[in-house]
């Protein structure tokens, strides 16, 4: 009775090894500095077209190698597939000109895309963007919008940033007229996410 419990558990274990997820070994790779078996783990995924692992080598990419032009690739391919926080560090990677040319143009655009999505930092860099003129034209009720929808989406947790969506919010409404802070909170209540 004791062997074949035994030897239940080594099929349970075998079988549970088998099922192991990739990406979370790349993640546990990664952690402990083993950035060969991360890429060795994430390459073959990335290839395949899995947009989380070619996320994931973007930000490995980003983050562990500052290796911008090659997180942008990958970042990209995520991007593409509808990956939200790729097109989110899209646009970061874009405004700050890291690995690839600095272009308010291009950067918008991703914050755009991810902000439609719902994503609440890229939200807010879109209403700073508007309200700043970068990369857009300066216009004060879509600065209001996206600034607005940041400060309610935006978890407690990035405190900071929700501050920095009020506080932009509010600048921007001090140079609108009534009409055109009534304008954007319209714009606020019909807005829903793609």
């Amino acid at each position: 009775m004791v062997k074949r419990g035994i030897v239940i558990l080594i099929a349970a274990a075998l079988a549970a090894s088998a099922l192991a997820d990739p990406l979370d070994d790349a993640t546990a790779a990664y952690l402990h500095g083993d950035y060969a078996t991360t890429l060795e783990l994430l390459l073959p995924l990335a290839d395949e077209g899995d947009r989380a692992a070619q996320h994931n080598l973007g930000a490995f990419f980003a983050d562990g190698q500052s290796d911008y032009a090659e997180a942008e690739r990958w970042f990209r391919k995520a991007a593409d597939q509808g990956l939200v926080e790729s097109q989110f560090n899209l646009g970061v990677l874009y405004q700050s000109g890291k690995g690839v040319p600095q272009d308010y143009r291009e950067s918008a655009m991703w914050y755009r895309t991810a902000a439609s999505h719902g994503h609440p930092r890229a939200q807010l860099m879109l209403g700073a963007m508007y309200a700043n003129g970068e990369g857009v034209p300066r216009d004060y009720v879509e600065a209001y919008k996206w600034l607005n929808l940041a400060a309610a989406n935006l978890p407690p947790s990035q405190s900071v940033s929700r501050e920095s969506a009020v506080n932009g919010r509010d600048q921007v409404a001090a140079r609108m007229t009534p009409a055109q802070v009534v304008a954007a909170e319209n714009l606020v209540k019909a807005w829903k996410p793609e």
